[in-house]
């Protein structure tokens, strides 16, 4: 029984730890808008949202529009998920399960993908339903291999943890 808990305590502990991402929207084989994320499954649910969202820049080089920094306090969504290494591209109202990054808040390069649209805003203001729906965008996405302790290594550990504690009750 132990020996079970401790292999699926290590394998739980190898899927643990912050993960980086690049991604890519391409509609109709163009690139629409280009970034990156890191974030960490505070909660072991296999999604990222808001509020595991460590950081997130994204860009559009035909606007030379970069660099926004997200706000989950003004009316931002955030939402990915980590099985499927995709975009949520539901509603993108405030709370929804799409994505909303600086659509109304602030100045520079926004970006939203709901129900209807994904577009593209300049300074608040939308530059048109690039994509509708917002499902007919193409998403690529890498994730970066980030270090994690080595399985093998941690497993060792534990055997050698249960070898120690047998010589010592024979002793």
């Amino acid at each position: 029984m132990a020996f079970a808990g401790l292999v699926l305590g290590v394998s739980g502990l190898a899927n643990a730890g912050i993960l980086a991402y690049d991604f890519e929207f391409q509609l109709d084989g163009e690139t629409y808008l280009k970034g990156s994320f890191t974030a960490e499954d505070l909660n072991f649910d296999h999604f990222f949202r808001d509020e595991e969202l460590i950081s997130l820049s994204f860009w559009n080089d035909t606007l030379a529009l970069h660099n926004y920094r997200f706000n989950p306090t003004v009316d931002d969504n955030f939402n990915f998920d980590i099985m499927a290494n995709a975009f949520l591209l539901g509603g993108n109202s405030f709370g929804d399960e799409g994505q909303r990054w600086n659509r109304r808040g602030g100045p520079g390069l926004g970006f939203g993908a709901g129900s209807r649209c994904a577009t593209i805003s300049i300074n608040a203001m939308d530059q048109g339903c690039g994509a509708t729906p917002a499902t007919t965008l193409t998403q690529i996405v890498s994730v970066d291999s980030v270090p994690e302790p080595s399985t093998l290594a941690i497993f060792a550990l534990g055997l050698m943890g249960f070898a120690s504690r047998r010589f010592k009750q024979q002793s």
